[in-house]
């Protein structure tokens, strides 16, 4: 009865929702496996944004936290390698 309740609570908090929450090693694993459509950065606080090629987990939007200063080559070339489209870098006048 415990499990049950859990998990209507936890439908019920996702639902409000309309972004996923990724770990920062979860988003760079999701883009090395091409379903990260686009990204926003801003690197003065190493927040993340962007979208999914196709849902992930019914969500179709994602944020996270990286590093400030730059997303590493590998996570940027993996987007751009796997059909990403828009990979922008707000703050510090870096777009």
């Amino acid at each position: 009865m415990l499990v049950i309740a859990v998990l209507a609570f936890n439908s019920l908090g996702s639902k409000g929702t309309s972004k996923l929450s990724l770990k920062y090693t979860d988003f760079a694993a999701l883009a090395n496996d091409g379903k990260v459509k686009n990204v926003t950065v801003d690197p003065t606080n190493g927040h993340i944004s962007g979208t999914f090629t196709t849902p992930v987990s019914g969500k179709n939007d994602f944020t996270s936290s990286g590093p400030t200063n730059a997303l590493p080559d590998s996570v940027v070339r993996a987007i751009q390698d796997h059909g990403g489209t828009l990979i922008s870098y707000m703050g510090d006048g870096i777009m």
